[in-house]
């Protein structure tokens, strides 16, 4: 029985994003935490394997502010986001 990994999931793009959910000045958009059916999860953000959109262009993780709405691709809690797009 092999493992397969699971299939990245999208939450919808009217969730609200908590950026640095411990200390938000020093962790610069390197974790996001958001609710999905009552639970928070939590996800880290890579600045060279996520794919980071903010209103339709190309940016960087520092960028990401508390309160954004985002559909971020990840896999589960705890993993690394695949690509986070916010408007």
């Amino acid at each position: 029985m092999s493992h397969l990994p699971r299939p990245p999931r999208t939450i919808a793009a009217s969730k609200a994003v908590g950026i640095g959910y411990r200390n938000n000045e020093t962790r610069k958009g390197r974790r996001l935490s958001f609710k999905v059916k009552g639970k928070t999860h939590k996800v880290k953000v890579s600045g060279r394997r996520t794919k980071i959109f903010i209103g339709g262009k190309k940016s960087k993780r520092k960028n990401l502010k508390v309160g954004m709405k985002c559909a971020v691709r990840y896999q589960g809690d705890g993993s690394t986001a695949k690509s986070v797009k916010c408007s």
